[in-house]
């Protein structure tokens, strides 16, 4: 997850015209990660 927001800032700084479709792309995956993280542990 951290390295997905590595590449994301990465992104930023190489190349500003496709940050915002990266941005959108991981915002998405990073919802689906905390999701399944949340109902992971909120059993225990």
């Amino acid at each position: 997850m951290i390295f997905k927001i590595w590449i994301l800032f990465e992104s930023k700084k190489n190349n500003p015209k496709t940050f915002l479709k990266d941005q959108a792309e991981y915002y998405i995956l990073g919802s689906n990660l905390s999701l399944a993280y949340l109902l992971t542990y909120s059993y225990f």
